[in-house]
């Protein structure tokens, strides 16, 4: 079984010097690039965090001649693994000659949301992750003996890792909670080693911001374990009905306030306008090409070719309104549709554009 390995090493806080972790999304738009630099006074504010710079030769993917890249200070958190003065600085990638990056797609949605600022935008996440062995399969998951449809409750938790996929997940709500994340749950999800913790409500910047740190302090964590985790639906489950999501609650100041229930059936009625495929090819990594997998109808999943809309039941629904929702008549609703990998500011962004507008909203 895996077993937590503290830092070895153990120092007073330096007077002057402060530990800042910038990460920011690479080109896959889930993996991370992450340097630490060393300030020489705690920075109160984003702002007050420096520009730096770093070589495209660094990165995964290079192109030649390799370009320098601007990491831009974004959003601030505290560091929950040293603590004390030390942050993580969560970055936009820009280029040195200013010109914008094309998988930058949180410029892409800040310049989106000015045209809709007036409509003070929340929104909610429920990110689903799966732990995972070596091979990518999910711990304590036997495919031999797994029901072609769901799992029993006594499976769910059994096998040797349970307990510490526990503390692992308890550690990242800590985690995350220090950090200074909205925090508002977390649950043992359909089959063995799959998990969700739910984040939000907040401006949908902040939420989508805080989605991204969360990914990177679970993978951290899990990494002080020595165990894997993966945002992605591995690849075992494919002859499976079992799918990942990431669900995303999502409400404006119209609909959280008395009679909103009009604003949000207003809102679900413009995204069913819409090309479905043209929004689904924005809800994972692969620019759609899964989602005819993915949104099988089975396993209380939407399908790929039917716009469902209910009011309480999940099972199989594409969009949802809460019942207790429905019962107050204003507040959110649920979009059930996005894989649990994907970029939350091209979702958050697709998702804003379809509600709000009945036709090229995006």
């Amino acid at each position: 079984m895996a077993e937590f390995r503290p830092h070895p090493l153990q120092f007073p806080d330096s007077e002057t010097s402060v530990m800042l972790e910038y990460i920011s999304l690479d080109h896959t738009r889930i993996n991370m690039t992450t340097r630490t630099y060393i300030v020489n006074k705690e920075p109160k504010t984003v702002q007050e965090c420096p520009l730096r710079t770093f070589n495209q030769y660094d990165s995964v993917e290079m192109t030649l001649p390799c370009p320098e890249l601007v990491l831009q200070p974004m959003a601030m958190f505290r560091d929950p693994f040293r603590q004390g003065k030390h942050k993580i600085v969560l970055c936009e990638l820009h280029s040195i000659d200013g010109k914008p990056l094309e998988i930058n797609s949180r410029l892409k949605y800040r310049e989106f949301l000015e045209k809709v600022e007036k409509e003070n935008i929340l929104v909610g996440f429920e990110q689903e992750f799966f732990f995972i062995d070596d091979d990518g399969v999910p711990l304590d998951f036997d495919l031999t003996r797994q029901d072609p449809d769901i799992c029993s409750d006594s499976e769910l938790f059994q096998g040797k890792t349970v307990a510490v996929q526990r503390e692992v997940t308890d550690g990242h709500l800590h985690a995350c909670i220090y950090a200074g994340l909205s925090m508002y749950g977390k649950i043992r999800e359909a089959i063995p080693s799959e998990w969700e913790y739910q984040l939000g409500a907040l401006p949908v910047l902040e939420a989508c911001d805080q989605l991204i740190v969360s990914r990177y302090i679970l993978l951290r964590l899990v990494e002080m374990y020595k165990l894997n985790a993966t945002f992605f639906n591995p690849n075992c489950l494919r002859d499976t009905p079992h799918r990942s999501t990431l669900h995303i609650n999502f409400s404006t100041q119209r609909m959280r306030e008395d009679g909103g229930i009009r604003y949000i059936n207003e809102a679900l009625d413009n995204i069913s306008k819409h090309n479905q495929e043209n929004i689904m090819k924005h809800y994972d990594l692969v620019e759609g090409n899964d989602y005819k997998w993915r949104l099988s109808g089975l396993h209380s999943m939407p399908k790929y070719d039917e716009l469902v809309i209910k009011v309480g039941c999940k099972d199989r629904s594409s969009l949802r309104i809460p019942t207790i929702v429905a019962r107050d008549g204003k507040g959110y609703f649920e979009e059930r549709r996005a894989s649990s990998e994907a970029d939350p500011y091209d979702v958050c962004r697709v998702l804003s554009g379809a509600s709000l507008f009945e036709t090229n909203g995006f």
